[in-house]
């Protein structure tokens, strides 16, 4: 199976970078639940948003490195996943594509990629879940993203946007906010994951709450990439 190759309109680049402050904001007035720690290593949390059945997850996680090393790890393993990515990213993601609005957003993406430099810049995707189930269908998500560099913080903001063509033998779900927050801490750096989709078609909620904790296990992942540490099963 294959990303499709979307195509959004300028507008939407406007509307992407508009919204983030209204992002970051859901996640200081979700209501969380009691912390708990995932894999002895993450922090995490549930929450819930009103009028939303299906749970938010926050988790957090540090990293001893600077934010461009953490950054530079999330963009490698997000841009283009396939299955030539980790089995932690294969296992929960059949594929993602990152596109990009312009040449200038596509130049400051590869340059972060490369550990270069460091410039806002915004883009969007096409991303399919692996439900890993014979009777649920896969979910496939159309979004935008804003990556935005500030001194000594990184903010991605992420969230679905209409498009009407579907990937094969899915259903669309609708991405309500993806937000990744890269702090420097010290000498190290915090990174922050806050996640709140509705899979849509005919997932209960309290099924899809239960599987929301494997979210974190990117957090695991750019940690063990950045500081050559094992993954905690």
């Amino acid at each position: 199976m294959q990303p499709l190759q979307i195509q959004l309109d300028q507008s939407q680049r406007e509307i992407c970078i508009g919204q983030a402050q209204n992002q970051i904001q859901q996640i200081q007035t979700t209501k969380y639940e009691d912390e708990q720690i995932y894999k002895k290593i993450c922090k995490s949390k549930l929450g819930s948003v009103p009028e939303c059945k299906f749970k938010a997850i926050n988790g957090s996680i540090q990293v001893s490195s600077t934010i461009l090393k953490c950054f530079q790890a999330w963009i490698k393993f997000r841009a283009n996943v396939d299955q030539s990515s980790p089995k932690k990213l294969t296992e929960t993601t059949l594929y993602q594509k990152f596109f990009y609005f312009n040449k200038d957003d596509e130049l400051n993406a590869n340059l972060a990629l490369q550990g270069k430099e460091f410039k806002s810049f915004c883009f969007y995707f096409h991303s399919c879940s692996n439900t890993n189930s014979a009777i649920v269908s896969n979910r496939d998500f159309v979004a935008t993203g804003y990556v935005n560099v500030g001194k000594d913080k990184v903010e991605v903001t992420m969230k679905s946007v209409p498009y009407e063509q579907l990937a094969q033998k899915s259903v669309r779900g609708t991405l309500l906010n993806m937000t990744l927050i890269f702090k420097q801490d010290g000498s190290n750096t915090l990174i922050s994951q806050y996640s709140l989709a509705d899979p849509a078609g005919m997932i209960p909620a309290m099924i899809y709450n239960r599987a929301l904790d494997s979210r974190n296990d990117l957090l695991l992942l750019i940690k063990n990439h950045v500081e050559g540490t094992e993954i905690i099963e």
